[in-house]
């Protein structure tokens, strides 16, 4: 937000085209923006659909880190008891 501004506000400077230089920067920034929350939503969901990352076992993290809940179809978000499985990091599908 604040580099936007920066540059919205060097543009307004009065000279021959500050005018239109300001405008074509904002509706840039504002795509950029829009293109930022796309992006932002799509790795959300897709975090979200796929679950985290963890390890199955504490006894041998090494060899059992995995997306126990990739197939689930979101169904682990409100089954608590299914959290369980993911042993190592502790809390990490309430921290997703």
């Amino acid at each position: 937000v604040l580099i936007p501004a920066i540059h919205i506000h060097l543009t307004s400077a009065k000279n021959c085209c500050a005018n239109r230089c300001g405008m074509f920067l904002s509706i840039g920034f504002a795509a950029v923006g829009v293109l930022g929350a796309i992006f932002s939503l799509s790795v959300a969901s897709v975090g979200l659909a796929n679950g985290p990352v963890c390890s199955l076992s504490k006894d041998n993290p090494e060899n059992h880190w995995g997306r126990p809940f990739a197939n689930s179809s979101g169904s682990y978000l409100s089954d608590k008891s299914l959290w369980s499985l993911c042993e190592i990091p502790e809390n990490v599908v309430e921290f997703n």
